[in-house]
């Protein structure tokens, strides 16, 4: 089972932290890249906190061991690419990779119900 919504939430919840990644490893802009990191703290804290239905406790894996075993993967990948790559490439796809390590694991899962306090 795919959870659309919860997988593009976490994709929209991230992509600030890869542009504020961005901008501050390019010391270009960096007045933007304060911009994105408050955008992306606040966004964490509002999305994600214990009320929201959105909280990770609330979309338990429909995979077995799926986001172990990817995250891993994308550690390893990771790991390579830095070894591999020159360095001035590394501010560009690191950000990006572990972005993708949190939101891909995040589509795997399925929506349970929300307990009552």
């Amino acid at each position: 089972m795919i959870d659309w919504k919860y997988g593009l939430i976490n994709l929209v919840g991230g992509l600030p932290f890869v542009l504020t990644w961005i901008f501050f490893a390019s010391k270009i802009m960096l007045g933007l890249g304060v911009v994105f990191m408050l955008i992306f703290i606040l966004g964490q804290f509002w999305l994600f906190s214990d009320k929201s239905s959105y909280h990770p406790r609330f979309h338990p894996t429909t995979i077995k061991h799926f986001d172990g075993i990817f995250r891993l993967a994308m550690t390893v990948v990771m790991l390579v690419m830095l070894w591999l790559l020159p360095a001035k490439f590394t501010n560009y796809y690191l950000p990006a990779l572990i972005m993708l390590a949190n939101v891909i694991p995040a589509f795997f899962t399925k929506e349970s119900a929300k307990e009552e306090k």
